[in-house]
């Protein structure tokens, strides 16, 4: 009865609409998180249930804080209010599809059907993003199942040239000629990949692929990375 009683307290409750939702302050451990799997993406319920040789430590304690909701940049909400109307979806000769008149903001603030999970879609490759972001020393580090770890520290510069809704900044960069969204990184560490670069760059038209280029150092240039290849990767969810 005292477990119980322990316990109780924070099983998941409604909130005021009926949704389910998990009180400030509960802490998920090895012992419950399976009361609060429903509120986890498939990755992380993954790591808990230890399915994988990457997992959980069994000391593991995530405490769960207030909701906190940072609210869109006025320019652009304004940008969706006054956009969103004229936007239509556009079927494509090969079955895809694609936007017309899209001019900023959220493309769908109200998605429905036909082809509600197109305009979700939709939704996140166009939300917000500031027109230029720098991170000077970004890092990640990969495990595999032999416990390994690889590091590395990158310089990555984004850039968004189309559709912008910052203040001060034109909606279009002059010079763009169609592209939209340009992500270059270069690596800084370890040394023996330093100077090693990628570049990507998406256009305003979805249906034209990605362009991604590689600066090797050990040949003193840069080459594209095939179709063929960006396809591969995309399969396997690794970065070139």
């Amino acid at each position: 009865m005292a477990a119980a009683a322990q316990i109780s307290p924070n099983i998941p409750k409604a909130t005021a609409d009926g949704a389910p939702s998990i009180p400030p302050g509960t802490t998920i451990n090895m012992q419950n998180w399976l009361q609060y799997q429903q509120f986890m993406p498939d990755g992380m319920a993954a790591l808990f249930e230890g399915r994988y040789a990457w997992k959980m430590p069994p000391d593991v304690s995530l405490e769960v804080g207030p909701t906190v909701i940072h609210p869109l940049p006025r320019n652009y909400l304004a940008a969706t209010e006054k956009y969103a109307g004229q936007v239509q979806l556009q079927e494509l000769p090969d079955g895809g599809l694609t936007l017309h008149n899209y001019q900023g903001g959220a493309p769908f603030p109200n998605p429905q059907e036909p082809h509600k999970g197109w305009k979700v879609l939709a939704n996140l490759w166009y939300r917000y993003a500031p027109h230029l972001s720098v991170i000077t020393y970004a890092n990640g580090c990969l495990v595999d199942h032999y416990a390994s770890i690889n590091c590395e520290h990158a310089e990555i510069v984004a850039r968004q040239l189309a559709f912008n809704t910052d203040p001060g900044i034109p909606s279009t960069l002059p010079g763009s000629e169609g592209k939209f969204f340009t992500w270059w990184l270069m690596v800084l560490e370890p040394e023996q990949s330093r100077y090693s670069a990628s570049l990507n760059i998406s256009y305003t038209d979805l249906s034209r692929p990605d362009d991604q280029f590689a600066f090797l150092p050990a040949l003193r240039r840069y080459q594209p990375i095939s179709t063929r290849a960006l396809q591969s990767v995309a399969r396997h969810g690794c970065n070139p």
